[in-house]
Protein backbone atom coordinates (compact mmCIF):
# COMPACT_ATOMS: atom_id res chain seq x y z
CA UNK A 1 0.00 0.00 0.00
CA UNK A 2 2.86 2.45 0.11
CA UNK A 3 2.32 3.41 -3.31
CA UNK A 4 5.21 6.47 -3.50
CA UNK A 5 7.62 3.94 -2.13
CA UNK A 6 6.95 1.86 -4.45
CA UNK A 7 6.70 4.32 -7.47
CA UNK A 8 10.33 4.93 -6.78
CA UNK A 9 11.62 1.43 -6.37
CA UNK A 10 10.15 0.62 -9.62
CA UNK A 11 11.85 3.96 -11.48
CA UNK A 12 15.43 3.01 -10.30
CA UNK A 13 14.41 -0.65 -11.78
CA UNK A 14 13.73 1.28 -15.02
CA UNK A 15 16.91 3.07 -15.30
CA UNK A 16 19.12 -0.07 -14.64
CA UNK A 17 16.88 -2.92 -16.47
CA UNK A 18 13.71 -1.78 -18.62
CA UNK A 19 11.03 -4.41 -19.24
CA UNK A 20 7.47 -4.71 -20.35
CA UNK A 21 6.38 -6.25 -17.08
CA UNK A 22 7.84 -3.68 -15.01
CA UNK A 23 6.85 -0.65 -17.14
CA UNK A 24 3.19 -2.50 -16.74
CA UNK A 25 3.53 -2.44 -12.97
CA UNK A 26 4.89 0.79 -12.91
CA UNK A 27 2.19 2.51 -15.06
CA UNK A 28 -0.28 0.43 -12.55
CA UNK A 29 1.36 2.27 -9.92
CA UNK A 30 0.78 5.72 -11.11
CA UNK A 31 -2.97 4.96 -11.62
CA UNK A 32 -3.39 4.26 -8.14
CA UNK A 33 -1.41 7.34 -7.03
CA UNK A 34 -3.50 9.34 -9.07
CA UNK A 35 -6.34 7.96 -6.99
CA UNK A 36 -4.87 8.64 -3.82
CA UNK A 37 -4.29 12.29 -5.07
CA UNK A 38 -8.03 12.48 -6.08
CA UNK A 39 -9.45 11.17 -2.62
CA UNK A 40 -6.92 13.97 -0.80
CA UNK A 41 -8.34 16.48 -2.72
CA UNK A 42 -5.93 17.09 -4.70
CA UNK A 43 -6.35 17.37 -8.39
CA UNK A 44 -2.70 17.67 -10.52
CA UNK A 45 -3.41 15.28 -13.06
CA UNK A 46 0.33 14.48 -13.68
CA UNK A 47 1.26 10.30 -12.81
CA UNK A 48 -2.13 9.39 -14.46
CA UNK A 49 -0.07 11.03 -17.83
CA UNK A 50 2.88 9.58 -16.75
CA UNK A 51 0.79 6.54 -16.64
CA UNK A 52 -0.19 7.36 -20.36
CA UNK A 53 3.18 7.84 -21.54
CA UNK A 54 4.38 4.98 -20.02
CA UNK A 55 1.62 2.63 -21.95
CA UNK A 56 2.44 4.19 -25.23
CA UNK A 57 6.17 3.66 -24.40
CA UNK A 58 5.52 -0.10 -23.97
CA UNK A 59 3.54 0.02 -27.25
CA UNK A 60 6.55 1.43 -29.22
CA UNK A 61 9.07 -0.51 -27.46
CA UNK A 62 7.38 -3.89 -26.90
CA UNK A 63 4.84 -4.20 -29.70
CA UNK A 64 4.54 -8.10 -28.97
CA UNK A 65 2.73 -6.82 -24.95
CA UNK A 66 -1.16 -6.65 -25.70
CA UNK A 67 -0.98 -5.42 -21.98
CA UNK A 68 0.23 -2.18 -22.58
CA UNK A 69 -3.04 -1.24 -24.44
CA UNK A 70 -5.40 -2.53 -22.07
CA UNK A 71 -3.17 -0.25 -19.19
CA UNK A 72 -3.16 3.21 -21.90
CA UNK A 73 -7.57 2.61 -22.03
CA UNK A 74 -7.27 2.40 -18.77
CA UNK A 75 -5.53 5.49 -18.00
CA UNK A 76 -7.15 7.25 -20.40
CA UNK A 77 -10.21 6.85 -18.49
CA UNK A 78 -8.31 7.95 -15.39
CA UNK A 79 -7.55 10.94 -17.25
CA UNK A 80 -11.60 11.55 -18.15
CA UNK A 81 -10.71 10.87 -21.91
CA UNK A 82 -12.95 7.91 -21.85
CA UNK A 83 -14.40 8.34 -25.60
CA UNK A 84 -10.85 7.86 -26.80
CA UNK A 85 -10.25 4.62 -24.53
CA UNK A 86 -13.09 3.44 -25.92
CA UNK A 87 -12.14 4.10 -29.03
CA UNK A 88 -8.90 2.34 -28.48
CA UNK A 89 -10.39 -1.13 -27.90
CA UNK A 90 -12.70 -1.32 -30.56
CA UNK A 91 -9.82 -3.39 -32.73
CA UNK A 92 -9.38 -6.94 -31.30
CA UNK A 93 -5.93 -8.67 -30.02
CA UNK A 94 -4.41 -11.07 -32.87
CA UNK A 95 -3.27 -14.07 -32.54
CA UNK A 96 -0.54 -14.85 -30.28
CA UNK A 97 0.45 -15.17 -26.69
CA UNK A 98 -2.34 -13.79 -24.27
CA UNK A 99 -4.70 -12.78 -27.13
CA UNK A 100 -7.73 -14.93 -25.53
CA UNK A 101 -7.26 -13.11 -22.27
CA UNK A 102 -6.70 -9.84 -23.26
CA UNK A 103 -9.58 -9.78 -25.79
CA UNK A 104 -11.66 -10.78 -22.72
CA UNK A 105 -10.55 -7.83 -21.15
CA UNK A 106 -10.75 -5.62 -23.77
CA UNK A 107 -14.26 -6.31 -23.97
CA UNK A 108 -14.68 -6.14 -19.92
CA UNK A 109 -12.65 -3.02 -19.48
CA UNK A 110 -14.73 -1.08 -22.59
CA UNK A 111 -17.83 -2.17 -20.92
CA UNK A 112 -17.57 -0.34 -18.02
CA UNK A 113 -16.35 2.85 -20.12
CA UNK A 114 -19.60 2.69 -21.94
CA UNK A 115 -21.63 2.51 -18.73
CA UNK A 116 -19.52 5.35 -17.46
CA UNK A 117 -20.63 7.48 -20.49
CA UNK A 118 -24.43 6.04 -20.07
CA UNK A 119 -24.43 4.04 -22.64
CA UNK A 120 -26.01 1.42 -20.97
CA UNK A 121 -28.08 -0.64 -23.45
CA UNK A 122 -24.62 -0.73 -26.09
CA UNK A 123 -22.61 -1.92 -22.61
CA UNK A 124 -24.95 -4.56 -21.59
CA UNK A 125 -25.24 -5.88 -25.17
CA UNK A 126 -21.23 -6.87 -24.51
CA UNK A 127 -21.91 -8.68 -21.79
CA UNK A 128 -21.80 -12.79 -21.61
CA UNK A 129 -24.78 -14.55 -21.50
CA UNK A 130 -24.94 -18.42 -20.28
CA UNK A 131 -26.26 -20.73 -23.00
CA UNK A 132 -27.54 -23.82 -22.98
CA UNK A 133 -24.59 -25.48 -22.23
CA UNK A 134 -23.18 -23.34 -19.31
CA UNK A 135 -23.17 -25.29 -16.42
CA UNK A 136 -25.69 -24.55 -13.14
CA UNK A 137 -21.69 -22.41 -11.57
CA UNK A 138 -21.21 -20.81 -15.04
CA UNK A 139 -24.47 -19.45 -15.23
CA UNK A 140 -24.58 -18.35 -11.47
CA UNK A 141 -21.36 -16.82 -11.64
CA UNK A 142 -22.11 -14.68 -14.90
CA UNK A 143 -25.47 -13.80 -13.81
CA UNK A 144 -24.15 -12.67 -10.56
CA UNK A 145 -21.17 -10.56 -12.68
CA UNK A 146 -24.03 -9.15 -14.39
CA UNK A 147 -26.25 -8.42 -11.56
CA UNK A 148 -23.05 -6.53 -10.08
CA UNK A 149 -22.30 -3.54 -13.06
CA UNK A 150 -26.67 -3.41 -12.94
CA UNK A 151 -25.64 -1.87 -9.53
CA UNK A 152 -22.99 -0.15 -10.12
CA UNK A 153 -24.78 1.39 -13.07
CA UNK A 154 -27.28 2.26 -10.73
CA UNK A 155 -25.38 3.95 -8.46
CA UNK A 156 -24.71 7.98 -7.76
CA UNK A 157 -22.71 9.64 -10.41
CA UNK A 158 -19.54 9.99 -7.70
CA UNK A 159 -19.87 6.81 -6.52
CA UNK A 160 -20.21 5.30 -9.70
CA UNK A 161 -17.18 6.85 -11.38
CA UNK A 162 -15.07 5.28 -8.00
CA UNK A 163 -16.46 1.84 -8.37
CA UNK A 164 -15.68 2.04 -12.34
CA UNK A 165 -12.04 3.16 -11.83
CA UNK A 166 -11.46 0.52 -9.09
CA UNK A 167 -12.92 -2.06 -11.09
CA UNK A 168 -10.56 -0.78 -14.20
CA UNK A 169 -7.53 -0.81 -11.82
CA UNK A 170 -8.92 -4.54 -10.39
CA UNK A 171 -8.91 -5.98 -13.58
CA UNK A 172 -5.59 -4.07 -14.70
CA UNK A 173 -3.76 -5.32 -11.68
CA UNK A 174 -5.22 -9.46 -12.46
CA UNK A 175 -3.98 -9.36 -15.41
CA UNK A 176 -0.20 -8.14 -14.66
CA UNK A 177 -0.66 -10.40 -12.25
CA UNK A 178 -0.45 -8.34 -9.05
CA UNK A 179 -2.58 -9.64 -6.76
CA UNK A 180 -1.76 -6.98 -4.06
CA UNK A 181 -2.58 -4.11 -6.11
CA UNK A 182 -5.88 -5.82 -7.06
CA UNK A 183 -7.23 -6.70 -3.74
CA UNK A 184 -6.00 -2.97 -2.45
CA UNK A 185 -8.91 -1.94 -5.12
CA UNK A 186 -11.26 -4.70 -3.89
CA UNK A 187 -11.43 -3.46 -0.62
CA UNK A 188 -12.17 -0.08 -2.21
CA UNK A 189 -15.07 -2.03 -4.42
CA UNK A 190 -16.53 -3.80 -1.51
CA UNK A 191 -17.10 -0.32 0.51
CA UNK A 192 -19.16 0.77 -2.03
CA UNK A 193 -21.19 -2.50 -2.60
CA UNK A 194 -20.99 -4.79 0.42
CA UNK A 195 -22.11 -8.19 0.33
CA UNK A 196 -22.34 -8.28 -3.51
CA UNK A 197 -21.09 -12.06 -4.32
CA UNK A 198 -18.86 -11.22 -6.82
CA UNK A 199 -16.91 -8.40 -5.48
CA UNK A 200 -16.59 -10.40 -2.70
CA UNK A 201 -15.27 -13.84 -4.56
CA UNK A 202 -12.60 -11.57 -6.88
CA UNK A 203 -11.53 -9.47 -2.82
CA UNK A 204 -10.99 -13.20 -1.55
CA UNK A 205 -9.37 -14.81 -4.58
CA UNK A 206 -7.07 -12.24 -5.01
CA UNK A 207 -6.04 -12.00 -1.16
CA UNK A 208 -5.55 -15.93 -1.49
CA UNK A 209 -3.37 -15.36 -4.12
CA UNK A 210 -1.04 -13.12 -2.39
CA UNK A 211 -0.83 -15.63 0.25
CA UNK A 212 -3.45 -13.84 2.67
CA UNK A 213 -5.70 -17.01 3.41
CA UNK A 214 -6.85 -15.85 6.62
CA UNK A 215 -8.49 -12.39 5.55
CA UNK A 216 -9.80 -14.26 2.49
CA UNK A 217 -11.63 -16.92 4.58
CA UNK A 218 -12.70 -14.46 6.87
CA UNK A 219 -14.28 -12.71 4.15
CA UNK A 220 -16.18 -15.78 2.14
CA UNK A 221 -17.11 -16.78 5.99
CA UNK A 222 -19.00 -13.55 6.41
CA UNK A 223 -20.59 -13.14 3.55
CA UNK A 224 -21.94 -16.67 3.63
CA UNK A 225 -24.06 -15.84 6.64
CA UNK A 226 -25.64 -13.43 4.48
CA UNK A 227 -26.12 -15.75 1.35
CA UNK A 228 -24.90 -19.46 2.17
CA UNK A 229 -26.37 -20.69 -1.31
CA UNK A 230 -23.93 -18.97 -3.60
CA UNK A 231 -22.19 -22.08 -4.92
CA UNK A 232 -18.73 -20.68 -5.85
CA UNK A 233 -18.01 -19.15 -2.49
CA UNK A 234 -18.06 -22.56 -0.59
CA UNK A 235 -15.74 -23.63 -3.58
CA UNK A 236 -13.03 -21.25 -3.14
CA UNK A 237 -13.58 -21.66 0.56
CA UNK A 238 -12.94 -25.41 0.31
CA UNK A 239 -9.09 -24.30 -1.89
CA UNK A 240 -8.56 -21.97 0.78
CA UNK A 241 -8.43 -24.61 3.54
CA UNK A 242 -6.85 -27.10 1.59
CA UNK A 243 -3.98 -24.79 1.11
CA UNK A 244 -4.10 -24.17 5.31
CA UNK A 245 -3.79 -28.23 6.05
CA UNK A 246 -7.28 -28.14 7.06
CA UNK A 247 -8.76 -31.01 5.32
CA UNK A 248 -11.63 -31.31 7.41
CA UNK A 249 -12.97 -27.91 6.81
CA UNK A 250 -12.22 -28.43 2.59
CA UNK A 251 -14.31 -31.42 2.83
CA UNK A 252 -17.20 -29.68 4.48
CA UNK A 253 -17.28 -26.66 1.88
CA UNK A 254 -16.65 -29.34 -0.85
CA UNK A 255 -19.49 -31.33 0.31
CA UNK A 256 -21.67 -28.47 0.51
CA UNK A 257 -20.78 -26.82 -2.68
CA UNK A 258 -21.83 -30.41 -4.74
CA UNK A 259 -25.15 -30.23 -2.99
CA UNK A 260 -25.87 -27.00 -4.09
CA UNK A 261 -23.84 -28.07 -8.09
CA UNK A 262 -24.77 -31.73 -7.84
CA UNK A 263 -22.99 -31.94 -11.91
CA UNK A 264 -19.10 -30.75 -11.19
CA UNK A 265 -16.87 -33.51 -11.72
CA UNK A 266 -13.80 -31.21 -11.23
CA UNK A 267 -14.85 -30.64 -7.64
CA UNK A 268 -15.91 -34.43 -6.81
CA UNK A 269 -12.17 -34.90 -7.74
CA UNK A 270 -11.43 -32.72 -5.20
CA UNK A 271 -13.19 -34.34 -2.29
CA UNK A 272 -12.12 -37.49 -3.45
CA UNK A 273 -8.77 -36.84 -3.00
CA UNK A 274 -9.20 -35.28 0.41
CA UNK A 275 -11.09 -38.31 1.58
CA UNK A 276 -8.37 -40.67 0.28
CA UNK A 277 -6.06 -38.99 2.19
CA UNK A 278 -8.74 -39.42 5.33
CA UNK A 279 -8.79 -43.19 4.99
CA UNK A 280 -11.81 -42.96 3.25
CA UNK A 281 -11.30 -44.91 0.41
CA UNK A 282 -14.58 -46.56 -0.33
CA UNK A 283 -16.11 -43.27 -0.31
CA UNK A 284 -13.39 -41.86 -2.72
CA UNK A 285 -13.95 -45.16 -5.06
CA UNK A 286 -18.02 -43.90 -5.40
CA UNK A 287 -16.70 -40.31 -6.13
CA UNK A 288 -14.38 -41.44 -9.00
CA UNK A 289 -16.69 -44.03 -10.64
CA UNK A 290 -19.27 -41.08 -10.35
CA UNK A 291 -17.23 -38.66 -12.49
CA UNK A 292 -16.10 -41.04 -14.81
CA UNK A 293 -19.69 -41.37 -15.65
CA UNK A 294 -19.79 -38.01 -16.18
CA UNK A 295 -16.88 -37.27 -18.22
CA UNK A 296 -13.22 -39.10 -19.07
CA UNK A 297 -11.15 -36.18 -19.14
CA UNK A 298 -9.44 -36.63 -15.69
CA UNK A 299 -6.23 -38.58 -15.46
CA UNK A 300 -5.86 -38.76 -12.10
CA UNK A 301 -9.18 -40.13 -11.83
CA UNK A 302 -8.58 -43.63 -13.74
CA UNK A 303 -5.20 -43.99 -12.17
CA UNK A 304 -6.26 -43.40 -8.71
CA UNK A 305 -9.06 -45.92 -9.30
CA UNK A 306 -6.60 -48.47 -10.83
CA UNK A 307 -4.53 -47.96 -7.70
CA UNK A 308 -7.96 -49.12 -5.43
CA UNK A 309 -8.62 -51.93 -7.65
CA UNK A 310 -4.98 -53.04 -7.66
CA UNK A 311 -4.62 -52.79 -3.84
CA UNK A 312 -8.17 -54.28 -2.63
CA UNK A 313 -8.85 -56.90 -0.57
CA UNK A 314 -10.34 -58.52 -4.19
CA UNK A 315 -8.23 -57.30 -6.50
CA UNK A 316 -9.23 -56.83 -10.20
CA UNK A 317 -6.51 -56.36 -11.74
CA UNK A 318 -7.82 -56.24 -15.85
CA UNK A 319 -10.48 -53.77 -14.92
CA UNK A 320 -6.59 -51.67 -13.27
CA UNK A 321 -4.69 -52.23 -16.12
CA UNK A 322 -8.03 -50.98 -18.60
CA UNK A 323 -8.08 -47.58 -15.73
CA UNK A 324 -3.92 -47.49 -15.78
CA UNK A 325 -4.09 -47.28 -19.47
CA UNK A 326 -6.42 -44.48 -19.83
CA UNK A 327 -4.50 -42.46 -17.34
CA UNK A 328 -1.25 -42.94 -19.29
CA UNK A 329 -3.22 -42.25 -22.84
CA UNK A 330 -4.42 -38.98 -21.15
CA UNK A 331 -0.88 -37.78 -19.10
CA UNK A 332 1.49 -39.79 -21.12
CA UNK A 333 4.31 -37.14 -19.49
CA UNK A 334 3.14 -38.40 -15.65
CA UNK A 335 6.14 -40.75 -14.28
CA UNK A 336 2.88 -41.38 -11.42
CA UNK A 337 0.64 -42.50 -13.71
CA UNK A 338 3.44 -44.91 -16.06
CA UNK A 339 4.30 -46.19 -12.51
CA UNK A 340 1.08 -47.01 -11.52
CA UNK A 341 0.69 -48.92 -14.83
CA UNK A 342 4.02 -50.48 -14.28
CA UNK A 343 3.13 -52.40 -10.80
CA UNK A 344 0.11 -53.61 -12.62
CA UNK A 345 2.31 -55.23 -15.04
CA UNK A 346 4.23 -56.02 -11.89
CA UNK A 347 1.35 -57.71 -9.58
CA UNK A 348 0.01 -59.57 -13.19
CA UNK A 349 3.38 -60.86 -13.02
CA UNK A 350 4.51 -59.81 -16.81
CA UNK A 351 7.97 -58.46 -15.63
CA UNK A 352 9.27 -57.41 -18.93
CA UNK A 353 6.06 -54.90 -19.45
CA UNK A 354 6.42 -53.42 -16.11
CA UNK A 355 10.58 -53.10 -16.00
CA UNK A 356 9.44 -50.82 -19.81
CA UNK A 357 6.90 -48.87 -18.33
CA UNK A 358 8.37 -48.34 -15.04
CA UNK A 359 12.12 -47.83 -16.74
CA UNK A 360 10.02 -44.90 -18.74
CA UNK A 361 8.61 -43.63 -15.36
CA UNK A 362 11.59 -43.14 -13.46
CA UNK A 363 12.82 -41.10 -16.68
CA UNK A 364 9.76 -38.89 -16.42
CA UNK A 365 10.13 -38.65 -12.34
CA UNK A 366 14.00 -39.44 -11.16
CA UNK A 367 13.36 -37.85 -7.90
CA UNK A 368 10.24 -40.63 -6.94
CA UNK A 369 12.16 -43.24 -4.69
CA UNK A 370 9.21 -45.06 -5.44
CA UNK A 371 9.09 -45.68 -8.64
CA UNK A 372 13.11 -46.39 -8.27
CA UNK A 373 11.76 -48.93 -5.41
CA UNK A 374 8.85 -50.50 -7.67
CA UNK A 375 11.89 -50.56 -10.45
CA UNK A 376 14.09 -52.45 -8.47
CA UNK A 377 11.47 -55.08 -7.62
CA UNK A 378 10.78 -55.62 -11.16
CA UNK A 379 14.55 -56.01 -12.06
CA UNK A 380 14.55 -58.95 -9.44
CA UNK A 381 11.53 -60.49 -10.85
CA UNK A 382 12.55 -60.15 -14.69
CA UNK A 383 14.25 -63.65 -15.40
CA UNK A 384 14.95 -63.35 -18.84
CA UNK A 385 17.88 -60.94 -17.79
CA UNK A 386 21.24 -63.08 -16.51
CA UNK A 387 21.36 -63.05 -13.01
CA UNK A 388 24.08 -61.02 -11.87
CA UNK A 389 22.54 -58.40 -13.95
CA UNK A 390 19.73 -57.97 -12.70
CA UNK A 391 20.68 -58.14 -9.14
CA UNK A 392 22.92 -55.25 -10.51
CA UNK A 393 20.30 -53.12 -11.82
CA UNK A 394 18.08 -53.89 -8.56
CA UNK A 395 20.69 -52.83 -5.97
CA UNK A 396 21.39 -49.81 -7.69
CA UNK A 397 17.24 -48.84 -7.98
CA UNK A 398 16.93 -49.53 -4.37
CA UNK A 399 20.06 -48.05 -3.24
CA UNK A 400 18.97 -44.86 -5.23
CA UNK A 401 15.31 -44.76 -3.84
CA UNK A 402 16.44 -44.69 -0.27
CA UNK A 403 18.98 -42.23 -1.03
CA UNK A 404 16.58 -39.95 -2.73
CA UNK A 405 14.60 -40.79 1.00
CA UNK A 406 15.73 -42.82 3.49
CA UNK A 407 11.65 -42.51 4.79
CA UNK A 408 9.58 -43.02 2.34
CA UNK A 409 6.56 -44.99 2.43
CA UNK A 410 7.99 -48.28 1.72
CA UNK A 411 11.84 -47.92 2.79
CA UNK A 412 11.69 -50.55 5.04
CA UNK A 413 10.67 -53.23 2.20
CA UNK A 414 13.17 -51.64 0.21
CA UNK A 415 16.11 -51.89 2.63
CA UNK A 416 15.73 -55.43 3.49
CA UNK A 417 15.71 -56.34 -0.79
CA UNK A 418 18.65 -54.46 -1.16
CA UNK A 419 20.43 -56.40 2.00
CA UNK A 420 19.50 -59.62 0.23
CA UNK A 421 21.54 -58.84 -2.74
CA UNK A 422 25.12 -59.59 -2.85
CA UNK A 423 27.60 -56.95 -1.97
CA UNK A 424 25.35 -55.21 -0.14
Amino acid sequence: GQFAKAAEALELVMKARPDAPSFYTLGLVYLQLDQVRLDNGDQPRRRVMQAIELARKIRSDYPEFGHARLLEAGALFHADKTDQAIELLDDPFGAGRGATLNNRLRLELQTLFMIDRNQIGKAFQKLPQPNISSSKVAKQLISAANDMLVKVSKLPAEDRKRALKALVRTHLARRGPNWQLAAANGRELVTILPEDPILTLGLAADYGRSGQTDKARSILSAYLKVDPDFAKVWHLLGQLCLRANETVAAENAFRKYLQLIDDSPSVEVELANILEGAGKGTEAVKLYESVISKSDRFPIVFNNLAYHLVTAEKPDLDRAMQYAKRAVDLAPSSGDYRDTLGWIFYTKKQFEEAMEELEKAVALDPSNPIIRYHLGMAYLKHTSIPKNEREKKAADALREALAISPNFLDADLAARELKKLPGN
